[in-house]
């Protein structure tokens, strides 16, 4: 990845796990070459619009955009969810469906 390239940064919560993805965010940004271009993509698994607004604020705050990303929870109505593992947590398979923007080749994944 070039130095110039934009880092396409992916991750998935529920509501739950919002303020969980706002602080892995926070320390991402905080830590990153400040010399770096990234974009963060955030799959949403029933996340409140108030948890959003302050997902938003927190990549604002580094002058970073961030995308929702909506998956069509149908598509895993028969998942197997556990006390752990919730249907939000198999939607990280849909990744390469969601991101609409061909020129994006490479993107990393972070869980929270």
């Amino acid at each position: 990845m070039g130095k110039n390239e934009t880092m396409h940064i992916v991750s998935c919560a529920d509501d739950n796990y919002a303020r969980h993805l706002g602080g892995m965010f926070a320390s991402l940004l905080m830590n990153m070459d400040k010399t770096r271009n990234a974009k963060l993509y955030v799959i949403d698994g029933g996340i409140t619009a108030e948890n959003k607004d302050k997902l938003e604020q927190t990549a604002m705050s580094f002058g970073t955009p961030l995308e929702f990303l909506e998956v069509d929870a149908d598509q895993y109505k028969h998942a197997v969810e556990s006390s752990h593992i919730t249907k939000a947590a198999y939607y990280r398979i849909s990744i390469p469906d969601l991101i609409k923007d061909e020129s994006v080749k490479r993107m990393i994944y972070i869980d929270c």
